[in-house]
């Protein structure tokens, strides 16, 4: 689902991920061309996570580790020198 809200493109990926899903939104993350007219990014992940710093995917197990999330949108052309802002609630296992 993708709206646009106050100059912004959003896009809504709903429900539960699995990792096949993330992958191919970490692909689209690091396209220049996704990025090639933002002035900013923003990211804001609402999901399950491990004390090891990975968010979880659902049903099969994988996730995404954190730095990697960071790091996808570090190494964007297009968006160097430009904000990039990470919203991320996840919890840190049991003990956390």
């Amino acid at each position: 689902m993708c709206c646009l809200v106050i100059w912004f493109n959003i896009h809504i990926y709903p429900g539960n991920i699995h990792f096949q899903k993330m992958r191919e939104i970490r692909d689209w993350l690091r396209d220049e061309d996704t990025h090639k007219d933002s002035s900013m990014v923003a990211i804001n992940i609402i999901a399950h996570g491990t004390k090891e710093g990975f968010i979880r995917s659902v049903g099969d197990g994988y996730g995404w580790f954190l730095p990697d999330i960071i790091g996808t949108l570090s190494d964007v052309k297009a968006l160097s020198g430009k904000p990039k802002l990470f919203f991320i609630n996840a919890c840190r296992g049991c003990k956390y």
